[in-house]
């Protein structure tokens, strides 16, 4: 019988994987495992509220969660229960937000006030070593801000941490983050032991005990580089909403540790380097044998356990170590790794580590080697090192390469213009100039200067069309020829055809919102243009909350979620007419307010909305965040508002919220939780002269309770008829391609996207089942109760491979059980900021270990026919209006770092399913490009899958099949499709062609049930 059809098994599994993924990042003095006499303080919410998975996506029910105080129990480790019953109290009365909505959460959760008292009272009770717990969560279409109670610490946390460092001698921090935050506090003396318990999964509490006990030896290591500052990593200055709509990947192939460990200046911003981790023993290493024959280099390394007390696991890497000048890159590159299994203290166990000799080469995209596009391996002796982490390696052997060797590949244009050397300047680019017919770039960061031949002229005027990268408040400058005046002579300017009524005479506009995507400046004018040059420069002074009523125009946000819109109105309040908030009413959608607060305190605020909806109460109908700390706020009605009979919207006034503002610059973030959410016309900030009000909790924050049992029944094919019928198909009595042929255009079309229920496939009266998807990089995210395994990064922590395709099985078996077909994971994009709001789903800031890790499950989940769906392809890096991200990146990091864990994945593990990204490359739409999808994907990389777009992308149906791209998803266009078919402007060929492929994954997956 297969292992992971029993719960219990997936469970322990799931254990197995949190135990094996914890990293032991400190341990000064032997804090760590607990000895029995002491006895432990547990402070922070986290010993309770357990951040298990992710937002949106990433979320599943599980049937339980141990948190750590249960953990404790079963391992018998003496705490201060009365602390704990204090914890259990405030974490019941305080419930954290539910994980359901995509981007909609605080991810940081309100922490219980500590007073000196508290501390002191658990030190007379015999407490004497302190455990602090730092949460945070992370998810789908939202990324983490690099700011204190997000990236950083929150001041409680700073101040809670250093009251407790005074009573306290042994102090350990646990960091319950998928995703990197600020570590700098683990460099405080008083702090003993650091652990990264990432995100554990339904077994955290009792994985993270056992290590504490020293039950289990923690073997983790780190899959990133931990910087000592955010402003360490060569990304951060243009990351995200920084960069706007274009991300520039200017650090290039200088990745993580690539760059870390490659410029002497960046290795002191390292605080703890790629692959660390700690353990209870010792090991020591000794190559015991190197070759290079037949193209493969192989090392024979054998690993010894010095300890006297531990049993241990050891994990061993090799890495590549480049010296050649004439073709400069990353120092060291990672080449193969594996793992020791539990070895006793004085065991040896020889592993054997292997990689084609090809791997050594680079990629070319400028010509210097003489091979331009092209993979080249120069002549040359290459150092290969061993060790357990990228600072800690010794010689292994040194492979001599004697005569150049290069590859050919499909050419690659980019529109990124500059890239890091490894010399520490920029290398320029042969780039290719923005599309104009898009827009002119208008950049989010410093001016943009627009020649006035990029004016076209119009029927009485000229005009310029602008892409604008990050909406907000933008200062313009015209300048004109000799010494005529924008002002003067009756000139009129207009944006998107309204005028502009603030011009100046000296050409200046000094405050127009500009949409992000694109816009038209025309400027009304007779004769020859008289426009030498236009200047743009983004305004990025924040609202100003004073002493008095402070209005907030609802339109006026830095930052909104995609379809989120400005809408002009028109009132008779204090405001008067502006720009309201529109188009919130879809869970999720957010709107973000830079606001500068004169004087911290407690502030009453105040909507001015319209609500053609039922009256409501504002907490079913918005989440409020301040620096992405999420706000509790008492209850207030929106009522009923209806049109005037002029068809104008009518506004009403709501009664204040009361939000808590720092002094200072800060975030103010309104979320949208209902689809029935009003407009916002504006907010009114008051200081307040309530004392601070006492919010009652609502049963409806917690998150629904799941279904034990999701029961899914395929929905029926219809009697064979006369004609072809797919079962004959799946029976072998009839070939696919014959089949294919007997579907009509508009058949062909239906098939080519998500069907009527949102799933794939299914033609009853052709015979062709249909098949179920689920999402779920930790499990499968059901209505259901199911496994929630650690995190993708966690799991990948583990550099345990055996582990990795057993997770993939039990995933595979649980899929089979609950009728999934299609596993919408793993997903490999490559960590290259910390910020990304996706790292926790994805493995590591190197391709290598991503590609075999994510190798690993995919075996494991097909080898139970279910489809895993690798995601998302590619240079998908930042969830910052990732509809409509440009990232202009150059070939060879493209196919060195963003690309290469794919084409790992699809060689070594054939996954039935790729996903494309929702982002542009270098200027054209991922689903829509032959180039990507065709040339490389699939005539480089060989891939043979389904080519699957990501669940509701904006791009056109008809382009990506045209493209190479197969299945549109969940729903697309098939008239459009048929029509062009019918037309000459996509063949019939092309449809078939994915089609085909589209029902041979039903054959391999749903198809089973249905032959």
């Amino acid at each position: 019988m297969e292992r992971y059809i029993n719960r219990s098994e997936r469970y322990k599994l799931a254990r197995e994987i949190a135990e094996e993924g914890v990293i032991l990042l400190k341990n000064e003095g032997g804090i760590l495992p607990i000895d029995a006499s002491r006895r432990l303080a547990v402070f922070g919410r986290g010993q309770i509220d357990v951040i298990a998975c992710g937002t949106g996506s990433a979320y599943c029910r599980s049937e339980y969660c141990i948190d750590l105080l249960a953990g404790l129990e079963e391992e018998k480790i003496p705490f201060d229960s009365e602390l704990a019953a204090a914890y259990r109290q405030f974490s019941a009365e305080n419930p954290i937000a539910a994980f359901g909505v995509w981007g909609s959460g605080s991810h940081l959760q309100s922490e219980m006030s500590l007073s000196e008292d508290m501390v002191e009272a658990s030190v007379r009770r015999g407490a004497d070593t302190a455990l602090f717990v730092i949460g945070r969560t992370a998810g789908e279409n939202d990324d983490v801000s690099p700011i204190p109670g997000d990236y950083g610490l929150s001041s409680v946390e700073e101040e809670q941490i250093s009251l407790i460092c005074r009573y306290f001698d042994r102090v350990i921090l646990v960091i319950n983050s998928g995703n990197l935050i600020d570590l700098s506090i683990s460099e405080r003396a008083e702090i003993g032991a650091v652990l990264l318990l990432s995100m554990p999964g339904m077994e955290g509490g009792r994985a993270l005990a056992g290590v504490l006990s020293g039950r289990v030896n923690p073997s983790g290591r780190l899959t990133d580089t931990v910087a000592r500052c955010y402003s360490d990593y060569p990304s951060s200055s243009a990351f995200g909403r920084r960069g706007g709509l274009i991300q520039n990947y200017s650090e290039d192939i200088f990745v993580g540790y690539r760059y870390f460990e490659s410029f002497p200046q960046a290795k002191e911003k390292v605080l703890y380097p790629f692959g660390f981790g700690l353990s209870y023993t010792s090991f020591e290493m000794v190559c015991t044998e190197f070759s290079s024959e037949s193209g493969t280099i192989e090392a024979r390394i054998a690993v010894t356990n010095t300890g006297a007390v531990f049993s241990g696991k050891e994990t061993v890497m090799l890495y590549s170590e480049n010296a050649d000048d004439r073709f400069p890159g990353p120092k060291l590159a990672l080449r193969a790794f594996t793992k020791t299994k539990a070895l006793s203290p004085g065991e040896t166990e020889v592993l054997r580590l292997s990689f084609p000799a090809w791997d050594l080469s680079a990629f070319d995209d400028t010509g210097v080697s003489g091979h331009r596009d092209a993979w080249v391996l120069p002549a040359g002796k290459y150092r290969i090192l061993f060790g357990n982490q990228v600072r800690n390696l010794r010689l292994a052997g040194v492979y001599e390469n004697k005569e150049s060797l290069f590859r050919s590949c499909t050419h690659l244009p980019t529109m990124l213009e500059e890239r890091l050397c490894l010399s520490g300047g920029t290398e320029r680019l042969d780039f290719v100039p923005p599309d104009t017919t898009r827009g002119y770039p208008v950049l989010p960061l410093g001016e943009t200067k627009i020649p006035g031949d990029a004016f076209t002229s119009e029927k009485d005027g000229f005009s310029v069309k602008l892409s604008v990268s990050a909406r907000g408040a933008y200062r313009l400058r015209l300048l004109f020829s000799g010494t005529v005046a924008c002002g003067k002579g009756g000139r009129i300017c207009l944006l998107n055809g309204v005028r502009l009524e603030n011009v100046r005479e000296d050409g200046t506009v000094p405050d127009v919102l500009l949409e992000a995507g694109t816009s038209v400046l025309t400027v009304k004018e007779d004769g020859i243009c008289p426009i030498e040059s236009l200047v743009i420069e983004k305004q990025d002074d924040a609202i100003s909350i004073g002493a008095g009523v402070s209005v907030v125009e609802g339109g006026r946000f830095s930052e909104a979620a995609l379809y989120v819109v400005a809408k002009p109105f028109s009132d008779d309040g204090p405001c008067g007419s502006g720009q309201a908030l529109a188009r919130m009413h879809t869970p999720g959608r957010y709107a973000l307010y830079h606001l500068h607060v004169e004087k911290a305190g407690l502030y009453d605020v105040s909507l001015r909305y319209d609500n053609w909806y039922p009256a409501m109460d504002i907490r079913d109908a918005f989440s409020f965040l301040i620096s992405n700390v999420g706000q509790e706020i008492e209850a207030v009605t929106l009522k009923n508002t209806t049109k005037r009979e002029d068809g104008a919207h009518l506004y009403a006034t709501s009664a204040p919220i009361q939000l808590a503002l720092p002094r200072g610059d800060c975030y103010f973030k309104i979320v949208s939780t209902t689809k029935t959410a009003p407009n916002i016309a504006y907010f009114l900030f008051t200081p307040s002269e309530r004392p601070k009000v006492a919010v009652q909790k609502k049963a409806a924050d917690t998150v629904p309770e799941a279904q034990t049992e999701e029961v899914r029944v395929r929905r029926p094919l219809s009697d064979k008829t006369e004609g072809t019928d797919f079962r004959e198909v799946m029976a072998g009595a009839l070939s696919l391609d014959t089949f294919i042929r007997s579907l009509t255009e508009e058949e062909l079309a239906a098939l080519s996207c998500g069907n009527d229920n949102g799933q794939i496939g299914y033609l009853p009266e052709k015979g062709i089942p249909e098949a179920y998807w689920a999402d779920g990089p930790i499990g499968l995210r059901l209505e259901a109760e199911t496994t929630v395994y650690p995190s993708g990064t966690m799991l990948a922590s583990t550099w345990n491979t055996e582990l990795a395709f057993e997770f993939g099985r039990s995933i595979g078996c649980e899929a089979r059980e609950r009728m999934v077909d299609v596993w919408l994971a793993p997903g490999i994009n490559i960590h290259r900021d910390p910020c990304c709001g996706r790292n926790f789903e994805y493995y590591s800031e190197d391709p290598l270990l991503t590609g075999k890790i994510a190798s690993a499950v995919v075996r494991g989940v097909q080898k139970m026919h279910v489809a895993a769906t690798v995601k998302h392809f590619a240079a998908n890096n930042t969830e910052y209006q990732r509809l409509r991200s440009d990232s202009h990146v150059s070939a060879r990091a493209l196919r060195e770092i963003y690309m290469k864990a794919f084409e790992i994945v699809i060689r070594e593990a054939g996954p039935y399913a790729v996903m494309t990204s929702y982002n542009f490359i270098n200027g054209e739409k991922v689903p829509e490009s032959r180039l990507l999808c065709t040339d490389v994907l699939r005539g480089e990389f060989g891939f043979e899958g389904v080519l699957v777009t990501d669940w509701g992308n904006d791009s056109d149906h008809v382009r990506e099949l045209a493209a190479g791209h197969d299945l549109k998803m969940s729903f697309g266009a098939p008239d459009k499709v048929a029509q062009a078919m019918a037309d000459g402007r996509l063949s019939r060929r092309r449809v078939e062609e994915a089609v085909g492929r589209i029902l041979m994954l039903i054959m391999k997956t749903a198809g089973s049930h249905n032959k």
